[in-house]
This record gives C-alpha cells, structure tokens and sequence, in this order.
C-alpha cells in the first residue's frame, strides 16, 4: 500500500451520507498529524499509534455486532 492509497482509503471510509471527504482533504490533515507526531520520540508515537488501534479495533467489534 503506498501513501496515496491509505489516502484514497481513509476518505472512502471517512464518508458518509452527509459529507463527501476526499483524498486531498485526508492527505492535508494527516500530513498534519504526522507533522505533529514527528515532533516526538518513537516511544510516544508507538504508544499513541497503539492506543488509536486499541480504540479503532473496540469500534469495529462494536460495528459488527
């Protein structure tokens, strides 16, 4: 998967019925977020990045229920 793709495939999902987002939009905030994420030291980054998949694997069960 390259960065353009994990792009196309937040603002796919990022969708819904009542706003459009695209990959632009996606590629601007998250070049943003990692802009904030470089400033720190792995450790954190490791920490946070394991917690925000913590979060998104409880809603996806939650979902599929």
């Amino acid at each position: 998967m390259t960065i353009k793709d994990f792009y196309t495939a937040v603002a796919a999902e990022a969708d819904n019925d009542t706003q459009k987002i695209g990959a632009a939009e996606v590629s601007r905030v998250l070049s943003v977020a990692f802009g904030i994420l470089v400033k720190h030291d792995a450790v954190t980054v490791t920490g946070l990045i394991a917690k925000a998949r913590e979060n998104a694997a409880k809603k996806n069960a939650q979902a599929e229920k």
